[in-house]
């Protein structure tokens, strides 16, 4: 009930702590198989990082470097979460990558190495998946021409390129067991 009457005040008005709730929920749903609920809920949280300007770099800096890391960190899980339910339901993105210049986060309060080298391989895979995505919401019409075949195979090489990026040892996921901060690829 508490969650009925506060969240009117949270969509209706974008903060920075409404887009957390927003998107802490969606992933809630989505875990429990709510995804349609779940995907509109995070195209809100998108839409109002949107317009809070969290996509853009100039408006991320003119905060403190604690306060920028953050909204960094924020606006990229944001990025990655959506990528990843919209390609699995095969949704368009709310998030227009050639408007993101949000930088990735340094994560230097993060003294895992592993983890930054992980989080930053998925920001990287993520921005591909956007690019798949967005070619395959433009190529329906005609999905072999030219054009669309040149790009498809433009985003095959930057998948292969991330893969031969990739430390040797998170190539053999199959046969390691399965860390927090391995990816499953």
């Amino acid at each position: 009930d508490i969650i009925k009457l506060s969240l009117s005040d949270i969509v209706l008005t974008p903060t920075i702590d409404g887009i957390r709730l927003i998107f802490l929920l969606s992933i809630y749903l989505s875990s429990i198989k709510v995804r349609e609920s779940g995907w509109i809920l995070m195209e809100l949280a998108c839409r109002q990082s949107m317009s809070l300007g969290l996509h853009r770099s100039l408006i991320i800096n003119k905060f403190g470097p604690e306060k920028s890391q953050e909204m960094k960190r924020m606006i990229w899980s944001l990025i990655k979460a959506e990528s990843t339910l919209c390609s699995s339901l095969g949704r368009p993105s709310a998030l227009p990558l050639d408007e993101i210049d949000a930088e990735l986060p340094s994560n230097d309060d993060v003294h895992d190495e592993l983890f930054k080298v992980f989080y930053n391989q998925t920001c990287n895979l993520t921005k591909i998946i956007f690019v798949i995505m967005e070619n395959k919401r433009k190529t329906q019409k005609e999905p072999l021409s030219l054009v669309n075949i040149e790009k498809t195979l433009i985003a095959q090489k930057k998948l292969e390129t991330f893969w031969s990026n990739l430390p040797e040892s998170w190539k053999d996921y199959k046969s390691l067991p399965v860390r927090i901060s391995k990816p499953m690829l």
